[in-house]
């Protein structure tokens, strides 16, 4: 009789494994569930960092349209260009910082006392506002300005801004070209 009870039952050997098997499958599980959060979470991130920097891309290209760019400067991890946008008759100076992985904005509207809203308002102009962020978790940004200034001719050429978004291994590129009509040359 004693055989009959001895095999009703597990042993404690064959509990222990039993848990030890199921809390290795339990931690492996885990860990593809953390590992499956964290991807779409980035993923989430480059999305909505793309969808900003595009946005922000449109609406520089729609100011600089109908601007005469007045200063541009690419060094180092900084670019930044400074434009008179005669739609809003505003200087508007976009920064683009590497580092801090950042695009900035800031703008000044022209009043009646201000100097003549030319082409040169904006030269030498001294912003007192602060920088608003409008695009952050950038991995590389630039300016790209290619304007002729031969003095005859219309002031003329192109503006590209270029932002990498996401890690070197998954990053994307968004770039906008505008070509310039300044309508202060050109009469318009």
């Amino acid at each position: 009789m004693r055989n009959n009870d001895r095999t009703k039952g597990f042993t404690l050997l064959e509990v222990v494994i039993a848990l030890a098997v199921f809390s290795i499958i339990t931690l492996g599980t885990i860990q593809v569930l953390a590992q499956g959060t964290k991807s779409y979470r980035n993923t989430k991130t480059v999305q909505s960092n793309l969808e900003r920097a595009q946005f922000v891309l449109n609406a520089m290209a729609k100011e600089l349209r109908t601007s005469s760019v007045v200063q541009s400067s690419i060094g180092g991890t900084v670019s930044t260009i400074t434009f008179f946008d005669y739609s809003q008759g505003r200087c508007i100076q976009y920064r683009a910082d590497e580092s801090a992985g950042t695009v900035a904005k800031r703008s000044h509207a022209f009043s009646s006392s201000d100097p003549d809203t030319d082409r040169t308002s904006c030269l030498g102009y001294i912003f007192t506002e602060a920088y608003e962020t409008v695009v952050s978790g950038l991995t590389d940004q630039m300016f790209s300005v290619d304007v002729s200034t031969p003095p005859p001719t219309p002031h003329v050429g192109r503006v590209t801004a270029v932002f990498v978004i996401g890690t070197s291994g998954a990053a994307t590129a968004v770039q906008t070209t505008v070509s310039l009509r300044d309508y202060n040359y050109n009469g318009i």
